[in-house]
């Protein structure tokens, strides 16, 4: 697969967090398999803040994107699980966005709630090394709305949050590494719970 990198390498993407991803103006990385990524300095429906993307197949039209009321936000800091991770979501037909630490998924989700197009579910990472982690980020998103449903994901297996993540607020558990199918199958079937 041929990854074409407007302004930084891919080498750079990986190793970048939040505040250095600030500094890049524009990143468009072009030509993964019926999707794409775009990352940019200008606020619009198509372009986006910076330290988050949204992804999208790129055979869906923008009135098709528009209806698709199944939002799905995947925040993890590690770059390259996050654009993988949306992929895949991007590819079974969810409408994705993705956030880099727990500051950024409030503030995403803060954003939505503004816009009337909220998130039917989140995907949280648990440990985000000097940001906000999955469990300060839901108890602050549920300050926003009561009925938010998130995912708690970790491989921190043997955490309390994990072993009891409905005490903490959690609608379901995702254990990292995880497969594309168990991705699916978890994100769908909270969906679904969702909406009966």
């Amino acid at each position: 697969m041929n990854l074409q990198i407007q302004l930084v390498s891919i080498n750079t993407l990986m190793r970048m967090r939040g505040s250095e991803l600030s500094a890049v103006e524009q990143i468009s990385i072009h030509n993964f398999p019926a999707g794409s990524i775009v990352m940019s300095g200008h606020e619009s429906a198509d372009s986006l803040t910076p330290d988050h993307a949204v992804m999208h197949s790129a055979e869906s039209s923008p009135d098709e994107l528009n209806s698709k009321k199944a939002r799905v936000m995947f925040m993890d800091d590690e770059i390259l699980i996050s654009m993988t991770t949306g992929q895949i979501l991007s590819r079974a037909g969810f409408d994705v966005s993705l956030a880099y630490n727990g500051a950024e998924a409030v503030d995403i989700y803060k954003r939505a709630i503004s816009d009337e197009n909220p998130f039917s579910l989140i995907i949280l990472d648990l440990n985000v090394p000097g940001g906000m982690g999955g469990l300060e980020t839901l108890r602050t998103i549920l300050e926003i709305n009561p009925a938010a449903k998130a995912i708690i994901t970790s491989g921190y297996l043997n955490d309390d949050i994990m072993s009891n993540y409905n005490a903490y607020g959690f609608a379901a558990v995702l254990p990292k590494p995880f497969s594309t199918q168990d991705l699916i199958e978890i994100v769908s079937n909270n969906l679904y719970a969702a909406e009966r």
